[in-house]
């Protein structure tokens, strides 16, 4: 009979085959002695990233989806059949290196109060990626703000050389403890690629679990290269997500704030913002998608009596995201 795992593994795809590829590779030379499965959960990919999973790596169970879930729901599917004392939710643009695995279970280990935690993101050039982050939270924040002002230390975590207690960590690579998950829940379905990290730590913070950031313990993030093929519904999610983040964790004045400010950049980008700012600000993204991308913002935004927001950052039906 096989052992139990150590380390169950979630990686969500979605057209990104030769990137996953060496995800898949990086994680089979460098578990070491940890025992592993690998899951892979498939969004409907039509690049030829299932029969590459299926001829390369055999040994990795594949879920196939007739449509994009997203990245959570595509998690939840797989989650409570993990066999692992830990989840580890690894993105398919993330190169594990040899220490990476085997030090954030000893410190899941050596740590029974912490529900997540994770590593120092880095570029492909080995410069610092923010990994770490503060609860959103409108008290602290100001003090922060405060704090930067009068030329207090900075306080994204980009100093850190040892393990500490933060917000929430960017989901590119985390480790979950399996029984902390089991009390708060899994990935709220309602964010479909981004801020599903952000209400997950959240909630694991007001269950009383720590997340921590380990900066002695790194990976490689090919930072926005899997949004960057599908920009347009990125960019309309996490806009998206933002204000259902704050719809569900208030305070209502701050949630409204965060809707009119959403409103007039929706309408400015929609309507009068000049082709060529456009390219500018989205990094030479195609204005007309990015126009429709903002008009779709702004018609799901509106104030409009007797309608609530939708419950899923997912971008509308109907509406052609290509062009980017």
């Amino acid at each position: 009979m096989p052992a139990q795992p150590d380390l169950s593994i979630v990686t969500v795809s979605f057209n990104t085959r030769d990137m996953l590829r060496d995800t898949l590779g990086a994680v089979q030379r460098n578990h070491g002695e940890l025992v592993i499965e690998h899951w892979v959960v498939d969004n409907a990919s039509t690049d030829g990233t299932v029969e590459m999973i299926k001829r390369e790596y055999p040994g990795v169970g594949l879920v196939v989806n007739r449509g994009n879930l997203g990245a959570g729901p595509a998690r939840n599917l797989v989650i409570p059949s993990c066999k692992g004392r830990y989840i580890l939710s690894l993105d398919s643009d993330v190169i594990v290196n040899p220490d990476t695995m085997r030090g954030l279970v000893d410190y899941m280990e050596q740590h029974a109060d912490v529900g997540a935690a994770g590593c120092k993101l880095l570029n492909s050039d080995g410069t610092y990626q923010r990994s770490a982050r503060h609860l959103q939270q409108i008290g602290p924040a100001i003090r922060r703000r405060i704090r930067a002002v009068l030329g207090g230390s900075p306080s994204d975590f980009s100093a850190a050389t040892s393990a500490v207690n933060v917000g929430w960590l960017v989901g590119a690579i985390c480790i979950y403890r399996k029984a902390a998950l089991e009390k708060v829940g899994l990935f709220d379905p309602q964010f479909f690629i981004y801020r599903d990290d952000l209400d997950l730590h959240t909630r694991l913070h007001r269950k009383g679990w720590k997340v921590a950031y380990l900066p002695s313990i790194s990976v490689t993030h090919f930072f926005a290269r899997t949004a960057d093929h599908n920009y347009a519904v990125a960019t309309f999610d996490l806009e998206y997500g933002d204000l259902l983040f704050t719809r569900k964790y208030g305070p209502r004045w701050w949630y409204w704030n965060r809707r009119g400010w959403l409103l007039l950049r929706s309408f400015y980008f929609s309507r009068l913002c000049p082709d060529k700012k456009l390219r500018k600000r989205f990094w030479g993204k195609n204005p007309t998608v990015m126009r429709r991308v903002y008009r779709g913002l702004l018609r799901a935004s509106l104030p409009v009596p007797g309608r609530r927001l939708a419950a899923s950052s997912a971008p509308p039906a109907g509406v052609d995201w290509t062009g980017t």
